[in-house]
């Protein structure tokens, strides 16, 4: 299916399987379901907290994006995934049965690094959890210019431990800028956390629908590289990838 010949660290890759029926059940329900059909595959290891203190940036991601089922697997994670994948053709979700009749496999085998004389535009198709309860506890008193620099610190942050945990040692500062929909964050019911949506420049290359932030293991946080095209307006700009609904 890939050449994983091709992929040397750190590399990534999305996989999106089309399904005879929407998925509307979370990312937590359709782990319960992989862990149950397919317990001898080396990738359950990396979806049921087995590697957690192995690896600090979750390695595969299971994401439910436009009722969707996608997996997002980096580094280590990419061959389980792969492996998974090929044999993923039903499954059963809260009593319902799903055939996959398609996979789309977006492959990104040179990612991660920092490119001082090009700025690359993203936008977060989930919410950006930035804030733990603590944090949104700090951030409520902060004038609207302070907010904006805290929010650049934190994303700055959440960018340089994530690459540097898949082995790029970034040889030059980490630089953002995000610009959030609005500056109120909004809470995550089951985790008291504050999200946010909206865009970042950064100088650090990233694959589409990679996660950042808290909870990205329940598919928030996933953004997509986004492109300006001459001639366009606000209205008419286009992302470089169709974009995906919230998962829940």
């Amino acid at each position: 299916m890939v050449d994983l010949n091709k992929f040397q660290y750190p590399g990534a890759v999305f996989i999106r399987c089309e399904s005879d029926i929407p998925i509307t059940v979370t990312p937590f329900i359709v782990k319960g379901a992989l862990m149950k059909f397919f317990p001898n595959e080396k990738f359950i290891s990396f979806i049921n907290g087995d590697l957690r203190g192995v690896y600090s940036y979750p390695r595969i991601q299971v994401k439910i994006l436009r009722n969707q089922l996608c997996f997002f697997a980096v580094n280590e994670g990419i061959g389980p995934t792969i492996s998974l994948a090929e044999q993923l053709s039903h499954m059963n979700l809260n009593n319902q049965d799903v055939h996959f009749t398609n996979k789309e496999i977006l492959e990104y085998p040179d990612q991660f690094s920092l490119t001082p004389e090009k700025f690359h535009k993203y936008k977060f198709i989930t919410p950006w959890v930035a804030l733990n309860d603590q944090q949104v506890y700090k951030y409520e008193p902060l004038f609207t210019s302070e907010r904006r620099e805290y929010l650049n610190s934190v994303l700055a942050k959440n960018l340089e431990f994530m690459i540097k945990d898949l082995g790029n040692d970034p040889s030059d500062s980490v630089q953002v800028r995000f610009r959030a929909g609005s500056l109120t964050p909004k809470i995550v019911t089951y985790s008291k956390m504050g999200s946010f949506k909206g865009y970042f420049t950064s100088n650090v290359r990233l694959p589409n629908y990679i996660g950042l932030g808290n909870n990205i293991t329940k598919g928030l946080g996933t953004l997509i590289k986004w492109e300006y095209k001459p001639g366009t307006t606000n209205t008419d700009q286009k992302s470089s990838e169709s974009e995906p609904a919230e998962s829940e």
